[in-house]
């Protein structure tokens, strides 16, 4: 449209200077002006065009010819029959079912006291310089059911392994600790329980993804049908490290617990 439209006005002009004075000379001027404006008119156009047809290549949209699963995420797994019973061997160990037994998104939201209640695989006899201690500390004249003891050290060694975090270090995150029984004198805590929380459970499914992170659905392990246990069901959440598993979150779904607390 633009070089027709400089052409006509051109060329008309041409006409006017050709009729009024009849001059041949003038001829001659006026027909190279036109072809120069008309070279110069399709050089822009063809510019125009040019910019045009750039803008349009880069507002296209670009086609995604990634392969699937080609991509740094990886689309979870499930776990298989024997992985899943593993993970419920794993999961039944003295050092590991007390981490079920409260629901956390954070280390320090856990509750130690269930998980130390039985000893987590490492308590310890005490000495009679522990038990004097603790006697004298809580005014009782003797020890009336199950005593033992675990060092600080040790619970340390065990939380770092377990969480990725020592006790003082869940203690400054917010956690609730273990209060009166760690004895500061003796530098343990001192545990005087009257039977066990221990419980069974089975994992009856489980996710893993590309990053090393698995999912348990876990129930009790319970043989009677009709009665709910403490715990009855819930999903613990783990990563699996060069140095072992750690323990990220756990959700109790159904049990007794969620009415208590």
């Amino acid at each position: 449209m633009k070089i027709k439209g400089i052409l006509a006005v051109s060329m008309f002009a041409a006409a006017s200077l050709l009729g009024g004075c009849g001059d041949t000379a003038q001829t001659a001027v006026v027909e190279p002006e036109i072809e120069k404006i008309t070279d110069q008119s399709v050089q822009e156009a063809d510019q125009e065009m040019e910019a045009e047809e750039s803008d349009e290549s880069q507002e296209a949209p670009q086609t995604d010819t990634t392969a699937p699963g080609s991509g740094e995420e990886q689309a979870e797994s499930a776990l298989t029959e024997a992985e899943c019973e593993e993970y419920t061997n794993w999961i039944n160990e003295f050092s590991n079912y007390g981490f079920l037994f409260s629901n956390w998104t954070k280390p320090e939201e856990i509750d130690l006291w269930e998980v130390f209640y039985s000893g987590a695989g490492i308590s310890e006899e005490a000495t009679q310089e522990q038990i004097d201690s603790y006697l004298a500390r809580t005014g009782q004249d003797e020890l009336y059911t199950d005593f033992f003891v675990i060092p600080k050290s040790s619970m340390n060694t065990f939380l770092l392994e377990k969480v990725g975090l020592t006790y003082d270090e869940l203690v400054a995150k917010g956690s609730a600790g273990m209060g009166d029984a760690y004895d500061p004198e003796m530098d343990c805590f001192e545990m005087q329980v009257g039977d066990t929380n221990y419980m069974q459970f089975t994992v009856e499914s489980g996710e893993r993804n590309g990053e090393g992170n698995v999912s348990l659905h876990y129930r009790s392990a319970h043989m009677w049908e009709e009665e709910i246990s403490w715990i009855e069901s819930g999903v613990v959440e783990l990563v699996e490290t060069e140095n072992g598993r750690q323990f990220l979150a756990n959700q109790i779904t159904e049990g007794t617990i969620l009415q208590a607390r």
